[in-house]
This record gives C-alpha cells, sequence and structure tokens, in this order.
C-alpha cells in the first residue's frame, strides 16, 4: 500500500510538469539522450537513403530506371524486415534487451552498420547493393531492442514522456531534415553525379555510433 502510494504520488509530481520541464528531466539522463541521439541519427540516415537512392543510382552510378525500381523496392522492404526478425530472435536468445550481453550485442551490430555504410559513396553497383541491404538490415536489427533500452533507462513515470520526446526528435532532426540536407549538398557541389552527398549522408553514422557505444557502456556502468 505505501509502494501503491509513493508510486502514485511520483506519478502525479511527473504529470503535473510542464513539457519544458520534463525535456529538462529527460535531459539529465545521459543514456537516454545518448541513445536517443543514437536513433534519431539511424532515421536520419534511412530517411536519406529511402529519397535519394533511386536519384543516386540513376543520375550517379548510370543505373537504368527499371533496374533502379525493382533494386530500391527489394532492398527497402527485405532488409529492414529481415534485420527486425533476426534482431529480434539473436537480442532474445541473448537474454532480452535488460541484460548486459544483449546491450552489447546492440553495439556490435550497430558497428557493423557503419562498417558496411562507409564503403557505400565509393563503390560501384554492385557492392553498393550489397553493403546497402546490409546497412538497413543492422539498422533494423538494432531498432526494437535500443529502443527498449532508451526507454527502460528512465524511471517508469517518465516513460511516456520519455517516448514522445524522442519521437518528436525523430521528426524533427530525423525524418525531416535528411531529404533537404542531401539536396543542399547537391544543389551547393552543382553537380547531380557528385558523390558527396551520399558520402556524408553515411559518414553521419560515426556520430550515431559513437552515442550509441558510449550510452551502452555508461547504462551497463551504472548497473554495476
Amino acid at each position: 500500500m505505501v509502494r501503491r502510494t509513493t508510486d502514485s504520488n511520483a506519478l502525479d509530481s511527473i504529470d503535473n510538469l510542464s513539457y519544458l520541464e520534463k525535456i529538462k528531466s529527460l535531459t539529465k539522463n545521459p543514456v537516454y539522450v545518448g541513445l536517443c541521439l543514437s536513433l534519431t541519427g539511424l532515421y536520419f540516415v534511412v530517411t536519406g537513403v529511402q529519397y535519394w537512392t533511386p536519384n543516386y543510382l540513376t543520375k550517379v552510378l548510370g543505373v537504368p530506371s527499371d533496374i533502379t525500381a525493382i533494386f530500391f523496392a527489394g532492398t527497402s522492404i527485405s532488409a529492414p524486415i529481415s534485420g527486425v526478425i533476426v534482431g529480434g530472435i539473436i537480442t532474445t536468445n541473448a537474454g532480452g534487451y535488460n541484460t548486459k550481453k544483449a546491450q552489447k550485442l546492440q553495439g556490435f551490430l550497430g558497428l557493423m552498420a557503419v562498417v558496411f555504410a562507409l564503403p557505400i559513396p565509393f563503390v560501384t553497383f554492385k557492392y553498393f547493393g550489397i553493403c546497402l541491404w546490409l546497412v538497413l538490415f543492422f539498422g533494423g536489427a538494432i531498432l526494437p531492442p535500443v529502443t527498449g533500452i532508451m526507454l527502460n533507462s528512465v524511471s517508469e513515470q517518465q516513460r511516456t514522456s520519455a517516448n514522445s520526446i524522442a519521437n518528436l526528435t525523430y521528426n524533427l532532426f530525423g525524418y525531416l531534415p535528411a531529404p533537404s540536407f542531401y539536396g543542399m549538398l547537391q544543389t551547393w557541389t552543382g553537380d547531380e553525379t557528385s558523390r558527396l552527398p551520399m558520402a556524408m549522408l553515411m559518414y553521419s553514422t560515426l556520430i550515431s555510433i559513437c552515442a550509441l557505444v558510449w550510452s551502452i557502456n555508461k547504462k551497463i556502468k551504472n548497473e554495476k
């Protein structure tokens, strides 16, 4: 009874906070902030890829439009779905996302996504296809577990607000700017065949992986 009363009081206290106060409270949690940043980076890359890959294939790599359409549709559907399924199975077998083993595994899977992202701006269509599929696969594999780890890093009373603020962050800094970022770089170069926009998009994954690995290590240390 005492525990329920305490939890109820804590929930009421959080509910009485303004939205800005809730954001301020969550920014004091470095693990939450780091994982939110890493997921935002993931959505940034995925959105940029989804929007600009057909243009990149036809203009930069000279791939025919019919092959581009088939490749893009097949990759966009099969890679993330396969990643989510396989990632879920692997994480479950590792004990669930709350275990240290599974959390370290997310860092490794994220690193693999970056390893295959970095060569993408410099390769031909054959290797572009392989690398892009693996980037989306590993990205899909870490998405549900890392989201779970992020929400588990805050108190139960904060999780609704944490999820809401995370989704706002994904939209404002992930989904929204990615297409414009690539397009602005393409306009700046003045060359539709420039590989620079794709390079900048893919190398932004370095920020995401640093945030992911640091946050996971921080969470593991906090739980010791």
